[in-house]
């Protein structure tokens, strides 16, 4: 009998997975959509563990992870979903595991963070010290929201605080849904408030306590599997070679460079990369279902 482990660890994004010099671990929605959809193909397969080590990420790439296997659970409701969280399943990471029949923690998971924030870095104030004058033409009032010559206007902050809201209360209506609570019950526990897996079980966000193991077992106790019975559990998507790894890795590092990347070495690589990093977390327009960081412009909590 199959057990398919779908393993989401890394940063939430849209598109592919990979790596990323400044963010680490990318688990990309599309990869991940396309072994969903193989999975839910695979009539061979009793049981899907998801196996989640993540902060969260993007907020969109986390809802197109989760109507996935939503579809999934409501086209085959008898192959079971049971989510085994690492070190780390928090915000986007929570999200995706609310389709699973059971969510399992050990005790240290950091888990929760049930929040969004959005924001971007705003470095005209920089170039003016350095004699650099940015000027803008725009065809609308809020045109330019997103620029990053210009910090956000109050209108421009109270729009984003809506949109932002919608999210959120999205966001605790699915952890209601899924935690069989209401969503004022989850809201007390939301906000961006991070919990340990034990905490969270004495909350009801998760339903056991335990590793890997823990999991499967549960699964194969929903899938009317003995417990005594062997499984072969096998790991989605596919793990990469050692050689592809690192070519990923250096290839990212100098593309996202460009032509200066000989020019900095790999100690200048390595500065720079964080230097821009939450230039390329704060994508326009885009919520963030992620653990609270320091460059949070505006959230709701």
């Amino acid at each position: 009998m199959l057990f398919r482990s779908l393993y989401l660890a890394g940063t939430i994004v849209s598109g592919k997975s990979g790596y990323d010099p400044s963010n680490g671990d990318l688990v990309g929605s599309d990869t991940i959509v396309e072994e969903i959809r193989r999975l839910r193909a695979d009539s061979s397969i009793k049981a899907i563990v998801l196996r989640i080590d993540s902060p969260g990420g993007s907020s969109v790439a986390s809802d197109v992870i989760w109507r996935e296997l939503a579809i999934t659970k409501r086209q085959d409701p008898k192959r079971p979903i049971v989510a085994s969280m690492s070190d780390l399943a928090a915000s986007g990471g929570y999200y995706v595991a609310l389709p699973a029949d059971a969510i399992v923690a050990q005790p240290g998971t950091l888990t929760g963070s049930i929040g969004v924030f959005m924001g971007k870095v705003a470095i005209g104030g920089t170039l003016g010290k350095v004699g650099i004058k940015v000027e803008t033409v725009k065809s609308g009032e809020n045109a330019d929201i997103y620029s990053p010559f210009a910090p956000f206007s109050p209108a421009q902050r109270t729009r984003l605080m809506a949109y932002m809201q919608a999210f959120y209360s999205t966001f605790v209506e699915k952890v209601a849904s899924s935690r069989k609570q209401t969503p004022e019950q989850i809201h007390q526990l939301a906000q961006g408030r991070v919990w340990t897996g034990a905490q969270a079980k004495t909350r009801g966000l998760v339903d056991e306590l335990g590793g890997l193991d823990t999991a499967i077992r549960m699964a194969k106790a929903r899938a009317n599997i003995a417990a005594e019975d062997d499984v072969e559990l096998v790991t989605y998507p596919s793990r990469r070679t050692l050689y592809e790894e690192l070519s990923e890795r250096f290839s990212r590092s100098t593309a996202s460079m460009g032509p200066f990347a000989g020019l900095l070495g790999q100690t200048g690589l390595g500065r720079v990369s964080a230097a821009v990093s939450p230039l390329e977390i704060f994508r326009r327009g885009e919520p963030l279902a992620l653990m609270p960081g320091a460059w949070a412009a505006t959230s709701v909590r």
